[in-house]
């Protein structure tokens, strides 16, 4: 649905639920990585590198679930605290 909404095929998408279970209805779907709830610090930016990295600076947005509806932010606008 996210591809949809987003209007492309090579959008890449990340799962985050504490719904493993879902993993099976996720293949078809083609997601790129998963994250279990709670999310580690770690495993969220080893897996946003890891999404940039393959996306070679094609996106220029990140778009999300945000509960009731898809969200969109730009990649320039997101700020890392190291």
């Amino acid at each position: 649905m996210m591809r949809k909404v987003l209007g492309t095929k090579d959008a890449i998408l990340i799962y985050v639920s504490n719904h493993e279970q879902v993993l099976i209805t996720l293949l078809p779907a083609d997601v790129f990585d998963f994250i279990g709830k709670p999310i580690s610090e770690e495993k969220f930016f080893s897996s946003f590198s890891r999404a940039i990295d393959k996306l070679n600076g094609r996106a220029a947005l990140l778009a999300f679930n945000g509960g009731q509806s898809f969200q969109h932010i730009e990649y320039g606008k997101i700020l890392y605290n190291v």
